[in-house]
């Protein structure tokens, strides 16, 4: 939904409007980074990145968006887990900490799954239950600030650490309920879609009272 979009990219929903006739905005940019981060597509991924010129023009919250791109490329597109550290590390310093929003929660998730790939498990372990905590407690409070895909993801790497570690019974807790997400995401994708869609039409007919409701 717009409404959701406006939280997840932290700016005020009638900036957003402002955003959407246009083709070459910000916005749009971040929204592609994240299409492709879902498709694993790490080298198209580092290439949209890289039409951000100079990141200390970017907002706080587009700066944490930005080194968490980065950080997933450096993780799993190029197995360099030192800069995956250094990308995540930067942009969990970056900004308040008063309050705790998904970006922070797939940062410290990314922290957690660098040490664990690095075999570094014992600080693996600090940041996977941190960020499954962080998760539990944002759905717990707000399940709309949750995005399904990227709460699977966080189960579905602290469950493979678990795995490993050789917790079963944790492992087979997580997995269900990153499969109970995935079920409900393909439910829910196709009506996030006719709502996204029918909120910019209204929002491009100028009835902002009901794109909000969308």
């Amino acid at each position: 939904t717009l409404v959701a979009l406006a939280d997840r990219l932290d700016i005020d929903f009638n900036d957003l409007v402002v955003y959407l006739p246009s083709k070459n905005s910000k916005i749009e940019l971040f929204l592609e980074t994240r299409e492709l981060l879902r498709k694993q597509d790490y080298v198209e991924l580092k290439k949209a990145l890289m039409k951000i010129k100079n990141p200390d023009d970017l907002t706080t919250f587009e700066v944490k968006e930005y080194r968490y791109l980065m950080g997933m490329v450096a993780l799993y597109g190029e197995k360099e887990y030192d800069e995956a550290l250094y990308q995540f590390n930067v942009g969990l310093q970056e900004g308040s900490k008063q309050t705790t929003r998904m970006i922070e929660t797939l940062t410290l998730n990314g922290i957690g799954t660098a040490y664990f790939l690095n075999n570094e498990v014992e600080k693996a372990a600090i940041y996977i239950k941190n960020s499954v905590s962080q998760l539990e407690e944002m759905m717990s409070e707000n399940l709309q600030q949750v995005d399904l895909h990227d709460s699977i993801q966080i189960y579905s790497t602290a469950a493979a650490y678990y795995s490993y570690m050789k917790d079963y019974a944790e492992t087979n807790s997580l997995y269900n309920k990153a499969s109970f997400l995935q079920k409900n995401e393909i439910k829910l994708f196709e009506v996030d879609t006719i709502y996204y869609e029918r909120g910019v039409n209204f929002a491009k007919m100028g009835d902002f009272v009901q794109a909000k409701k969308m």
